[in-house]
């Protein structure tokens, strides 16, 4: 009986130490972590459901020449991750990472992007620069931009510059200050040699389509600082009943003249001694 007694005794004792090494470990702050891990990782999980649910429209402007063509795609899954797959498999851009600062997009591109922008030539790199802030104006949630290249930011090339930040909804300027008339004013033709002739006179303008060619706008010419306004009255087949107002953006560089149209048409255009429209 005694033998049975003790043996209940040790058993009870037993069990108290270990409740009271259970209540130890709490009250020394490790208590609840299973648990807190648990919730830890169900929030996990929810959120991630979440984001590959999230379906995001965003605008691809394939078509840099002209800002009103875009294509609009709906992303679904884990936003930006999504934005990434999509622009690396579907257009030229190239995109190693993006980030969200606040309302600040950060877009970390491929450094193959730079030998994109300084081979495409002056227009080139331009359009597609432009190309680039369109397209990620178009991403939710944000009011500025900052571009970065296998992670340098700040760059500047022959044919592009993002150096800086750059407001959404913002494009590439063409000019960086005010042109002098007599600069503007003289006989200038597409670089190709071939495509659209510009003729400043003094007061009037004349635009040919190509040369040679039976299409032609005249008009009058104004310049303030590096704005051009054309102001066309006649044409070929065209029966205007009243002027049409066209805005062009400016600059002098390498003696060549760039104009950009408000829409994001462009000419690069150097001087012609074409004679024909010399005589």
């Amino acid at each position: 009986m005694k033998i049975i007694i003790s043996c209940l005794i040790i058993s009870l004792l037993a069990v108290g130490c270990f409740r009271k090494t259970d209540s130890e470990r709490k009250s020394d702050g490790t208590e609840g972590i299973a648990e807190s891990i648990s919730t830890i990782t169900e929030d996990e999980v929810t959120d991630s459901q979440e984001d590959s649910n999230q379906k995001v429209e965003i605008k691809i402007y394939q078509n840099y020449e002209n800002e009103h063509l875009f294509q609009t795609v709906e992303l679904s899954g884990n936003f930006p991750q999504s934005a990434i797959t999509y622009l690396n498999s579907n257009t030229g851009l190239r995109v190693k990472n993006i980030t969200y600062q606040g309302t600040r997009l950060i877009v970390d591109f491929d450094p193959i992007m730079l030998t994109s922008l300084n081979s495409l030539g002056s227009a080139g790199g331009l359009q597609l620069s432009n190309q680039i802030l369109r397209t990620f104006s178009s991403f939710p949630d944000i009011t500025e931009m900052k571009f970065l290249f296998n992670g340098e930011e700040d760059l500047e090339g022959d044919h592009f510059s993002f150096f800086g930040i750059f407001p959404a909804g913002s494009s590439i300027r063409t000019s960086t200050g005010s042109i002098d008339r007599s600069q503007i004013t003289g006989l200038w033709e597409s670089e190709d040699d071939q495509y659209h002739i510009f003729y400043f006179m003094p007061d009037n303008v004349y635009r040919e389509g190509r040369k040679e060619s039976a299409w032609f706008r005249i008009g009058k010419w104004e310049l303030n600082g590096d704005m051009i306004t054309l102001t066309i009255d006649s044409g070929a087949y065209e029966k205007l009943e009243k002027p049409e107002i066209e805005h062009l953006s400016a600059m002098i560089n390498n003696d060549k003249l760039t104009l950009e149209y408000s829409g994001g048409k462009m000419y690069i255009l150097v001087k012609s001694d074409y004679i024909q429209y010399l005589q």
